[in-house]
């Protein structure tokens, strides 16, 4: 699924 994607993504923007 792309929303997976997106919540990955910011959840590694939190990370950073």
């Amino acid at each position: 699924m792309v929303r997976s994607s997106i919540l990955l993504r910011h959840f590694l923007s939190l990370l950073e």
